[in-house]
């Protein structure tokens, strides 16, 4: 139940790689700003966010299939690597096919977010306040999101660039596997 949950380790370390995620989803509203000001056409920018939706739907359908056949830390840990090399190939790609390629990337390392997360919750806490206990950790993302975009946003503004965005979605990637990892239960798996 909820009160339980509340004490255990792994209900906060589920509600930070929410907001972490969250976070990054939020961003991906200036991936095109951040094409077109690296100076590659527009036209190019939508198909990179294309490249990122597209990946997500892969990314949901096959993390969903992997969570079924191996055990849950393994594909963490790849989905995961897929959002480090993803986002941090829009910091250093240049190539309009080598962005394509990181957001495809980048959009299979969003099914931690959008299928894990809920998944490893229903795992972790049983069927019983499962919906309770996902709208709480879900409301925490959902205010992460809004808030990136305008973050991002802003980092821009300062910098006149989205890179320290990128990175701090790089790193959201990286923190959220170590909680993750630290706490899920091995038994449960």
């Amino acid at each position: 139940d909820l009160k339980t949950a509340l004490k255990m380790p792994v209900f906060y370390a589920l509600a930070f790689a929410m907001l972490a995620l969250q976070f990054v989803s939020g961003s991906v509203q200036h991936i095109s700003g951040h094409i077109t000001n690296i100076g590659i056409s527009p036209i190019t920018a939508a198909t990179v966010v294309s490249g990122v939706m597209i990946g997500a739907a892969v990314g949901k359908i096959s993390i969903g299939y992997f969570l079924d056949k191996f055990k849950t830390r393994l594909v963490l840990l790849v989905y995961c690597i897929m959002g480090v090399i993803g986002w941090s190939g829009l910091i250093g790609f240049k190539s309009s096919s080598l962005l394509i390629f990181s957001a495809f990337v980048l959009g299979l390392g969003q099914g931690v977010c959008l299928v894990a997360l809920p998944y490893i919750i229903r795992q972790e806490f049983g069927e019983k306040d499962y919906s309770n206990i996902l709208s709480i950790i879900n409301m925490l993302g959902a205010f992460a999101m809004s808030a990136s975009v305008y973050l991002v946003g802003l980092f821009f503004d300062q910098t006149g660039s989205y890179n320290l965005g990128w990175m701090i979605n790089t790193a959201a990637y990286i923190l959220s596997f170590i909680v993750m990892f630290l706490t899920i239960q091995k038994n449960k798996e």
